[in-house]
């Protein structure tokens, strides 16, 4: 639960990427969408911004991150920092 940091979970989908379906987690930051999906660990992205929109990866041993947002670049890292911080408890 990320709310007592300004991010609220509003929902969840599976998104299919090439063939393969993938778990997309839908947050919310004030009135903007932070779509947070899943793909199989070994991934690796750079930050880019794309048509308004800012992309941040990360990984561990299970999976790679992607978070898709409007948000400016900060609030995606310390989105990026809430949920690793998550997954230590």
């Amino acid at each position: 639960d990320l709310a007592s940091q300004g991010f609220t979970l509003a929902g969840g989908r599976v998104d299919v990427i090439g063939r393969d379906p993938v778990a997309t987690i839908v947050y919310k930051r004030a009135q903007h969408a932070i779509s947070l999906t899943t793909l199989r660990p070994g991934q690796s992205f750079w930050p880019v911004a794309i048509a308004g929109y800012n992309v941040r990866s990360w990984s561990d041993s299970a999976f790679t991150y992607v978070a898709v947002s409007d948000l400016p670049n900060e609030d995606l890292e310390a989105f990026e920092r809430a949920i690793t911080a998550g997954q230590s408890r």
